[in-house]
């Protein structure tokens, strides 16, 4: 299995606050629909892509799973 590699996610200082208690939320930025969000979620799921298909199993999994789904549609 290779290494993982994740996608640089960058931390603010956004503070939010709930019920009048205040606490950091450094990565607050991602709950935006922005083009850093998107990428930043393309990107991880490339990470994942790469990583779950190099499992032994994952052929078959994902020919189970497809035919669950082609059965639904």
């Amino acid at each position: 299995m290779s290494y993982l590699n994740y996608p640089q996610t960058h931390e603010t200082d956004t503070i939010d606050s709930v019920a009048s208690l205040r606490f950091p939320d450094p990565y607050h930025w991602l709950e935006s629909d922005t083009e850093d969000v998107q990428q930043w979620q393309v990107s991880q799921n490339q990470l994942a892509d790469r990583h779950v298909q190099e499992w032994p199993h994952y052929d078959a999994l994902k020919n189970s799973v497809t035919h669950f789904l082609v059965d639904r549609i």
